[in-house]
């Protein structure tokens, strides 16, 4: 059963229409992305994913590929590697990871070289922040993506003594950054309700569940990283004018979201046996995110390159 536990810690279900919820958001907002482009990439906790015996096979490395792939697309967006922090739970993500190989050993070289720490621990996002807090201007854009467990009032950081960052606590520092167009990415069960919670204007906020609700995750699937890739693929831009939107990102996270479930649901039922009678945590779950656009903000704002259609 402890095993049983810790693999639907990260477990979702529902497929509801996912829910749009804005704060006094500023529709008429088409923004510039010029300027600058500035992001952190924070990975709380490696709990369950390095091959523990009590993890599932599926599950290893899966928050480290999920901020890997993330990176990358920053990459793809036009970040360049000088102003992108990653973050990893104690630090000593596992680059040994044969997947994302290319993306890894950049990560290697620019990244985890000694250059800043790279642990995962508040104080060390404040440091990150403060020093930010100093280059980013009103005509920038920031992303931050944050990647752990949590549940509806905080999220999960290892660090020496308390290891639950709140949402109070996340809101603070992330206010501290002003962009001109800024975007927070929260992936971890109950993010739909603790993103909900948060009062950043100006930013874009993307939780990976609904409210109340359990997440999944995977050495193939996070939500997160395929809300950048899909930022990147022309694919994407539903009315092909060039520009992939918030809204168009997360619409198509939404359908991928239901496929990747349908995929999950029929491996968890065969491996573990559950019949028809799964366990009742998995009908507190989603796969389904949900978006916040908060004051001053637009899920038609843009990060992503120009794309030229040809017939």
């Amino acid at each position: 059963m402890h095993a049983l536990r810790n693999l639907l810690f990260s477990l979702a279900l529902s497929l509801s229409t996912p829910i749009y919820a804005k704060t006094n958001s500023d529709q008429s907002l088409n923004p510039d992305p010029a300027g600058h482009k500035y992001a952190i990439v924070m990975v709380g906790s490696s709990r369950g994913e390095r091959g523990s015996s009590l993890a599932d096979p599926i599950d290893r490395n899966s928050f480290l590929l999920g901020g890997v792939r993330i990176y990358k697309h920053l990459r793809e967006l036009g970040f360049n590697r000088e102003n992108i922090y990653f973050l990893y739970a104690d630090g000593h993500p596992d680059l040994s990871e044969p997947l994302e190989h290319e993306t890894i050993e950049e990560l290697r070289n620019y990244q985890f070289n000694g250059s800043y720490n790279n642990r995962a621990t508040q104080s060390n996002l404040e440091s990150i922040i403060n020093r930010l807090q100093g280059q980013v201007t009103s005509n920038d854009t920031f992303v931050m993506f944050v990647g752990t467990h949590g549940d509806e009032n905080y999220l999960e950081i290892e660090q020496d003594g308390e290891d639950e960052f709140t949402y109070i606590e996340l809101q603070g520092l992330v206010n501290r950054i002003r962009p001109k167009q800024g975007l927070l990415v929260i992936d971890a069960c109950h993010s739909g309700a603790l993103a909900a919670k948060l009062e950043i204007p100006n930013y874009v906020i993307v939780s990976s569940t609904q409210s109340n609700t359990y997440g999944w995750v995977d050495r193939d699937y996070t939500t997160g990283a395929n809300f950048f890739e899909n930022l990147t693929d022309p694919e994407s831009d539903a009315n092909i004018d060039g520009r992939i939107t918030m809204r168009e990102a997360f619409d198509q996270t939404v359908i991928e979201g239901q496929q990747h479930w349908l995929r999950i649901k029929r491996y968890l039922l065969t491996r573990y046996n559950w019949g028809p009678f799964p366990p009742s945590m998995l009908v507190e779950t989603s796969v389904i995110p949900m978006i916040y656009v908060e004051s001053g903000a637009s899920d038609e704002m843009y990060i992503s390159k120009t794309f030229t259609f040809r017939p």
